[in-house]
């Protein structure tokens, strides 16, 4: 890996083997399950460079939709767990997602999330917002478009006036600009109100030490790619 020649922003094809990855809805708050394809993302470019070489899509994951408690709560668990289903175990060895950098969390079966008597989802270890993968964004123009928004795997909330307000991170791809989403507020004991949020997802993927690039030029038309 030492030896090659990349450089952050260049273009790579690397293909996962996950055909499909769902989001329950009981996990997102959506009222359906969601479905994802990581095999058709199949164009990446060089994220960082260093001791360990990440890759982020080259273009959005597609659109997740998070809505009320179970979005925000479960949001950078789901994040990650998206960012996973497209580590293709050949190549890579684990995946992540954008603002994110706490552990993996391995696919193979459905996410699950601690439960207490009640029957309610408990809060997991707070996830601390990454701002350095927002800074490589925009230091190397990286956003998978001119519009949009894109998740971030980071969430917090607000006490304001009785108020609380339950948000989750994103990026604006026009300006590089990282913002919070309110996805509910509790006002006064009432029921929580829902608000659904759907942005784009961009996975991200660690390198295996061992591989090397192949042809190409690292450009949009003429990626590198990928072997052992």
């Amino acid at each position: 890996m030492k030896d090659c020649n990349w450089k952050v922003g260049d273009y790579v094809e690397y293909v996962p083997n996950q055909d499909k990855c769902v989001i329950l809805a009981r996990d997102s708050g959506h009222k359906e399950d969601q479905e994802f394809f990581p095999s058709k993302t199949r164009l990446w470019r060089v994220f960082r460079w260093g001791e360990e070489i990440e890759l982020v899509a080259a273009k959005s994951g597609g659109k997740l939709t998070l809505c009320g408690f179970e979005g925000f709560q479960n949001s950078a668990d789901i994040l990650n767990y998206l960012s996973e289903a497209h580590v293709n175990r050949r190549y890579a060895s684990c995946g992540r997602s954008l603002g994110s950098q706490s552990p993996m969390i391995p696919v193979n079966r459905g996410i699950t999330f601690p439960i207490d008597a009640q029957g309610i989802v408990q809060a997991g270890v707070p996830r601390r917002f990454d701002a350095g993968d927002v800074e490589q964004l925009n230091a190397y123009d990286l956003f998978p478009s001119k519009r949009g928004m894109v998740w971030l795997a980071a969430n917090y909330r607000i006490l304001n006036k009785g108020e609380e307000y339950c948000n989750c991170r994103c990026v604006r791809c026009e300006n590089g600009d990282a913002v919070g989403v309110c996805l509910q507020y509790t006002h006064c004991g009432e029921y929580p109100k829902q608000f659904a949020q759907t942005k784009n997802v961009m996975p991200i993927v660690r390198l295996r030490p061992e591989v090397r690039l192949e042809e190409g030029m690292g450009t949009e038309k003429s990626p590198y790619k990928v072997v052992i």
